[in-house]
């Protein structure tokens, strides 16, 4: 195949090539020499020179034109022809048509040989050039995986591992640079499945795996792995990336149990906050009783009395345990965005979310988990209320009122009823226990705010007000 046509070469110039400073001597002296060729056909004029034209057609054909090679060869066919010995004109013409045959097409080949090999050499020039990227590519992509913290290995279809980085000897055989390849990757990660035990033979596989890895050693660790399949001339291939997320999942449970027993600590002070007000009335029906004097000498009355104290005095004590335990300055445009975030995709499409916050909103005294949980429950009830409706609305308003930041949740869903006993547990008509808006509560108490329900203009409003941790001045609701 020719080579222009299949790689669409540029033209290539003298100075392309670098031979651009020896162009102008190289054709003078290809003219020179013509002319000496010239003038020693002349002088000897018994004895034809006319192959001798030959290596200056040779000499200039590759610094001609295409179309200067069949002038320059028809004009030394004609000095040949001229000087050459007297022969009859059958001959000379015969000898003619030879000679000017035989010096285009030599030149015409010299001409293209030329202008190939310069080609190729300009093609050498970008193989050499995109050879060095390649090979610099190639360095750092194999520097990157071999300082990669993640172990980064491929297989084939049966899981022996071909290739593996140096993590991947440091997470599998507990040294760095350990030779892990040849094994089986289903010795160390067992939970995984093999493409050549999958239907498909064009398998395209992309996902992320979770479980339990093991070591040589058989000790275990908990692992991120992202695989992908692809199909080779060699057969089917996967690549495994491989995250040591032991520390994680560890910080993960400790978190949950963390947040676990603050939601107990919470709602135990919900109950105490309860009991309180309990022991707080009875004791007034106790003070009534005591003041009478048949009843004040009793030893029944005085003993209830004493266990009335004594469980305010327990109610009192777990408040103040609870109250502001894990409160911190909070940013309520980032926990709005977080809530934002969470939430999306949950809500129906039909229902239209509008988010209306103020700007420059101070930041508040909260636990960020403990409101996203409450926002998370206020804003799932809204969905519900709504989710029936052809033009369901749900707009979280934030304002700053007065030393307070309130946080408003409105939707248009039917008017609730029986406002007064929202925030019991097991109320009637609850779905659930009912526990969300009276555990939400209980949480928004503990850092100094409320949370409260009213119809407002046919709508269903949410309120929580929350204390600033920097009052600013008052400033009215939108």
């Amino acid at each position: 195949m020719n080579i222009v046509s299949e790689h669409r070469a540029p033209p290539i110039s003298a100075s392309a090539t670098g031979l651009g400073k020896h162009f102008r001597p190289l054709t003078w002296a290809g003219i020179a020499l013509t002319v000496v060729i010239a003038a020693a056909d002349w002088i000897v004029s018994d004895v034809s020179l006319g192959p001798l034209y030959l290596v200056p057609i040779l000499l200039l054909s590759g610094r001609l034109p295409s179309w200067g090679v069949p002038i320059f060869a028809l004009g030394c066919a004609l000095m040949a022809q001229l000087f050459a010995p007297h022969a009859p004109p059958p001959i000379q013409l015969s000898r003619f048509l030879i000679q000017i045959s035989v010096f285009v097409v030599s030149g015409l080949l010299a001409a293209r040989i030329d202008r190939n090999r310069r080609i190729a050499e300009v093609q050498y020039r970008e193989l050499q050039r995109q050879t060095v990227l390649r090979q610099e590519a190639e360095e750092q992509w194999i520097s990157f995986i071999n300082t990669s913290l993640a172990a980064i290995l491929t297989t084939d279809g049966r899981g022996t591992i071909l290739l593996a980085n140096h993590s991947a000897g440091r997470m599998f055989a507990g040294t760095e640079g350990a030779n892990v390849e040849g094994d089986n990757i289903l010795t160390y990660l067992p939970f995984l499945v093999l493409p050549d035990s999958m239907q498909g033979a064009q398998l395209r596989l992309r996902t992320m795996l979770e479980g339990r890895a093991l070591q040589k050693d058989r000790s275990v660790f908990y692992a991120q792995v992202w695989i992908s399949c692809y199909q080779t001339s060699a057969g089917l291939r996967m690549s495994v990336i491989v995250w040591d997320a032991s520390e994680q999942r560890r910080e993960y449970e400790e978190l949950g149990l963390r947040q676990l027993l603050a939601s107990s600590h919470i709602l135990t002070g919900a109950v105490a906050h309860e009991i309180r007000n309990l022991s707080t009335a009875i004791s007034l029906h106790h003070h009534v009783l005591s003041q009478s004097p048949e009843l004040a000498a009793n030893a029944n009355v005085r003993a209830l009395g004493t266990l009335v104290k004594s469980l305010n005095e327990f109610a009192s004590a777990e408040l103040r345990s609870v109250s502001g335990s894990n409160a911190t300055e909070v940013d309520v445009k980032a926990l709005l965005d977080d809530v934002a975030f969470v939430v999306r995709p949950s809500l129906d499409p039909g229902i239209q979310v509008a988010w209306e916050i103020q700007d420059n909103l101070p930041k508040v005294r909260a636990d960020p988990s403990a409101m996203l949980q409450v926002l998370m429950n206020l804003i799932g009830n809204a969905r519900r209320a709504v989710q029936d409706l052809e033009d369901a609305h749900i707009i979280i308003t934030a304002y700053v009122l007065g030393p307070r930041v309130v946080i408003r949740v409105r939707n248009g869903g039917p008017p609730i009823k029986a406002i007064e006993s929202l925030f019991e547990p097991f109320q009637p008509g609850a779905i659930g226990t009912g526990l969300g808006l009276y555990v939400s509560r209980a949480i928004v108490r503990t850092f100094g705010g409320e949370l409260s329900c009213a119809n407002h203009d046919g709508w269903n409003c949410f309120l929580v007000e929350l204390v600033q941790a920097q009052p600013a001045a008052s400033a009215v609701a939108p």
